[in-house]
């Protein structure tokens, strides 16, 4: 790498940032914290959502759901029922 030094009129080369040691070389800009920011809230939106066709889906089959507790079916018996139809509802839109 000295020799390469010898061969450019500029003199030694430096990476970018090597004049600031222990620094990142490349700086982050201002707009990442924005941006994710806005990614965090699509995902929280996206979160509620996804809440609320659940909770459409175990309203409108209270009675299903009651009956089929009723009769011995426990609570890891009921979920699947309420998740496979708001897969469907999430899925086909």
């Amino acid at each position: 790498m000295e020799n390469a030094d010898e061969r450019y009129p500029g003199g030694a080369l430096r990476h970018r940032g090597s004049d600031r040691p222990g620094k990142t070389p490349v700086r982050i800009s201002a707009s990442f914290p924005i941006l994710g920011s806005v990614g965090l809230l699509g995902v929280a939106l996206a979160a509620i959502g996804l809440y609320g066709v659940l909770l459409c889906s175990a309203t409108r089959r209270i009675r299903e759901i009651g009956l089929r507790i009723a009769l011995g079916a426990t609570s890891y018996d009921v979920l699947p029922l309420v998740l496979r139809q708001s897969v469907v509802w999430v899925g086909g839109s």
